[in-house]
């Protein structure tokens, strides 16, 4: 084999599981191992594995990953089906199957910054709203009637790409344990088109986000053009001199 360089990606789900994707590629032979891992939030096993030989290796490959099974029961070890299926189908089979696993792991990567990115215009529009509270702005109102709108439209996409997310699970566990090769198959097929799903479901809400971010940047100007002109009449009122007032104790001379 040839050298092996190894990157690693690990973050929480929406459904608050960690997933954990270790990529090593060796630049002889493409694809050099490949793990999808699920691990409870609160386990704090970490998932390692060598980087084996595309027929398996004699470097004790063999006693680490039985220690990582044992220390993750709930491991999905994609590498091994993708290489099992590609002894029938070629390279092309196997590359398009762990393509799928790696965008699979983009997707849920792009789905927290979305969803960090969406925590922050919250923020934003917290404060305008209670701004508006106050000020009783009517248009400002009506774009907040929009902005829940696309809110509902989010949590609609969101809850989607969980339930694809799950189904993609549920088919990478019946891989493990599928002995069948043509069933194998008919599943990686399935993963790769649940992903290209995913990921267009996490490109309508990449979508919805910025919609909302649109609409809320609206809003901010909105209400800092009626600050500026509630700040203008204040002024101008400043400027023009009250009326004197005369005193009634004043007698006039008749």
């Amino acid at each position: 084999g040839g050298k092996c360089v190894l990157g690693a990606m690990s973050l929480v789900s929406p459904l608050g599981f960690l997933w954990l994707s270790s990529i090593i590629i060796s630049s002889s032979e493409g694809l050099c191992c490949l793990q999808w891992t699920r691990f409870h939030r609160e386990q704090s096993a970490v998932c390692q594995r060598s980087c084996l030989g595309i027929r398996g290796g004699n470097d004790g490959g063999d006693e680490k990953n039985a220690s990582v099974q044992e220390g993750a029961p709930h491991m999905l070890s994609v590498y091994d089906i993708a290489i099992d299926a590609a002894d029938k189908n070629g390279k092309k089979s196997r590359k398009q199957f762990t393509n799928a696993v790696m965008q699979g792991s983009s997707n849920i990567l792009d789905l927290e910054i979305l969803t960090k990115q969406d925590e922050g215009i919250e923020g934003v529009q917290s404060e305008i709203e209670g701004e508006q509270q106050e000020m009783k702005i009517e248009e400002i109102g009506d774009v907040q009637q929009e902005i829940k709108g696309v809110q509902q439209e989010i949590k609609g996409v969101q809850g989607k790409i969980e339930g694809v997310q799950q189904e993609i699970t549920d088919v990478l566990r019946r891989m493990q344990d599928q002995n069948d090769q043509m069933l194998k198959e008919v599943h990686m097929q399935l993963v790769q088109q649940l992903v290209a799903y995913q990921q267009q479901l996490v490109e309508d809400k990449k979508q919805l986000v910025e919609d909302k971010k649109q609409l809320v940047a609206y809003q901010q100007r909105l209400l800092d053009r009626e600050k500026l002109l509630l700040d203008k009449d204040k002024q101008v009122e400043r400027l023009i001199p009250r009326p004197v007032q005369l005193r009634d104790s004043v007698s006039r001379p008749e």
